[in-house]
């Protein structure tokens, strides 16, 4: 189910969804003109018992700048399964859902270190937007890449997930 609709998304023009939320054009009108049964999925995707599943639909609404499931996302920061926390903690962070801003800095508490460092992406990504864009700033580059520095020790931790997560974050920070 969710694979089909990732699969409709998929394309590589950039286009503004409403509010200003970067998204693909096309993807921009399928979120438009989905079905209110396209909908009803992704919702129950989002409420299914299979944590694959949940995971599956949070990452279809980052994907496709699908406003109006984030704060269903936001509750899923404090859902029981660790992949379900870390995919609805960087959808906080990839779609900038402010609402959920103050509930990141408890997961810097989390007791997975996988959810820890996805908060602090999205910490650093919120506080400092513009820095993915704006390089001539440097002091403001500074304190960007400065709030990002925990996640070099996540790259080398023993735990092959850590790693993994840790460079993929990496690798959307844009950090060196």
């Amino acid at each position: 189910m969710t694979a089909l609709i990732m699969s409709v998304f998929g394309c590589t023009q950039q286009s503004q969804l409403p509010g200003g939320v970067q998204g693909s054009a096309a993807s921009m009108k399928i979120v438009e003109k989905l079905s209110p049964a396209a909908l009803k999925i992704i919702e129950e995707g989002l409420a299914d018992d299979n944590p694959q599943v949940r995971v599956n639909a949070i990452e279809t609404v980052a994907d496709n700048k699908m406003m109006r499931f984030m704060p269903k996302v936001g509750q899923m920061l404090k859902d029981e399964v660790v992949p379900v926390r870390f995919a609805a903690t960087m959808a906080i962070a990839d779609t900038d859902y402010q609402p959920a801003k103050f509930y990141l800095d408890r997961l810097l508490r989390d007791k997975n270190e996988n959810v820890r460092i996805a908060a602090i992406y999205a910490i650093a990504k919120m506080n400092y937007p513009s820095n993915l864009k704006l390089y001539g700033n440097k002091k403001a580059n500074l304190e960007y890449l400065k709030a990002l520095e925990p996640l070099g020790k996540a790259i080398t931790s023993s735990d092959q997930t850590v790693r993994a997560n840790a460079a993929l974050i990496l690798g959307k920070s844009g950090s060196p």
